[in-house]
């Protein structure tokens, strides 16, 4: 059970149940939208450019990470520029079983799995459930 984010880049993102809300997505800069079906739900798409969110979605990172010790500096090098080398960071940033300051990690996690796929797409869109 959850809910979950699904990238254009064809990388999809579990948020936390009872941790982390679907909004997070809008923390991290870019542009929403919602289209509105009755039928099936609505739908909210956010939208992210390269060049205008990448460095602004570093720095947010970074500010995070220095405010919190818990959170441990990214390696971006290490991570191939594609959906496994994305999926790999987050894997290794939010291991399933440390629950200390879950809500924290999971907001940082996302933060890096945006930027992360903004590094070798210009632009980056997703679709995800609230």
């Amino acid at each position: 059970m959850g809910r979950y984010a699904y990238f254009s880049s064809g990388v999809h993102y579990k948020f936390w149940f009872g941790v982390q809300s679907s909004e997070d997505i809008t923390r991290f800069y870019g542009e929403g939208d919602i289209i509105i079906d009755d039928d099936c739900g609505d739908t909210h798409i956010h939208k992210w450019e390269a060049q205008y969110d990448r460095e602004r979605i570093l720095k947010k990172l970074d500010k995070l990470r220095k405010e919190n010790d818990c959170l441990p500096e990214v390696d971006w090098k290490k991570y191939n520029l594609n959906e496994e080398g994305t999926t790999a960071l987050k894997l290794q940033l939010l291991p399933e079983n440390d629950q200390e300051q879950l809500e924290l990690k999971a907001l940082y996690t996302l933060g890096c799995v945006i930027y992360h796929q903004l590094l070798y797409n210009e632009v980056l869109s997703c679709d995800y459930e609230v």
